[in-house]
């Protein structure tokens, strides 16, 4: 059997480890949250009913991913996480078997169609406007 002062110091170890793996986490989320906040269409609901919302606050800006449960109103919410305030910990965990499940995949690819129908959209507008030049 091990001895108190090892079993401490073990226990120590542990929960430093643990504290700071829990730290990683939400630092990553909030990261991730944010450059999706800043470079994704946040007035689009994401993949699997995912959302995010863009608050304007003082001299900064706070985004909030949303997880509305399937079939749900919007008003709903199955976890959340933010770039401002201190998330849960079952959010946290939620998220990332979310993002373990190929999350990431889906919102690459879901960008990818958006864009492509960005430009389709651009070309048709430049098109019209070139025909219309062309008329006067």
């Amino acid at each position: 059997m091990p001895s108190l002062t090892s079993s401490v110091a073990r226990l120590h170890r542990a929960g430093s480890e643990h504290s700071s793996a829990w730290q990683k986490l939400d630092e990553a989320a909030r990261n991730l949250v944010r450059w999706l906040g800043e470079h994704a269409p946040t007035e689009e609901i994401f993949p699997r009913n995912c959302q995010i919302n863009v608050d304007h606050w003082g001299d900064g800006i706070r985004y909030t991913l949303l997880h509305h449960p399937a079939n749900a109103a919007r008003t709903t919410v199955d976890f959340w996480l933010s770039t401002y305030w201190k998330n849960e910990r079952s959010h946290l965990i939620r998220f990332a078997e979310l993002v373990a499940d190929g999350w990431l995949d889906e919102v690459s690819k879901w960008l990818e169609e958006w864009t492509k129908r960005c430009k389709t959209t651009t070309a048709k507008i430049e098109s019209t406007l070139g025909e219309m030049q062309n008329r006067t």
